[in-house]
């Protein structure tokens, strides 16, 4: 088995969506790393299940309902000079961006996603000033290199 770090984890960003939903698409595009990010969320797609109680059988009954992409929610040291984080906080509420989620190893992730949110949390005089970013997913998410 081989372990993979997260150092060396990136996050690149780029406003709009890509010619197609795709890998070819997705590597055509010009994303810029989101810069000083220090924690990044568990992300995925997650199947919603229904549920159904029919008088007659007695018996709970489980179905697959719809999907939700999941979001990416993102910490960083705030740098306002960084292109990363310039491109977030202009994309609130500018429609799809694009994401680039790349692991040491070189594993790609990409998805579209919407700019939620980039906040500031001072925290304290021993801390550096923060930023939490949220993003939420248009699609699921899909591996390429």
């Amino acid at each position: 088995m081989s372990l993979i770090k997260a150092a060396g984890y990136t996050v690149e960003i780029v406003a709009g969506a890509p010619a197609s939903l795709d890998i070819a698409g997705f590597s055509a595009q010009s994303h810029v790393e989101i810069g000083e990010v220090t924690s990044v969320s568990a992300f995925g797609a997650v199947v919603n299940i229904g549920e159904v109680k029919a008088l007659s059988r007695q018996v709970l009954d489980r179905f697959e309902g719809s999907i939700d992409p999941g979001k990416v929610d993102l910490s960083a040291s705030r740098d306002p000079a960084d292109p990363g984080q310039i491109i977030v906080a202009a994309g609130i509420g500018q429609g799809t961006h694009s994401l680039k989620l790349t692991d040491s190893s070189g594993f790609i992730v990409y998805a579209t996603c919407l700019v939620a949110s980039y906040t500031t949390e001072p925290s304290d005089s021993d801390s550096v000033i923060k930023t939490s970013i949220s993003l939420p997913l248009r699609m699921i998410p899909i591996a390429g290199q």
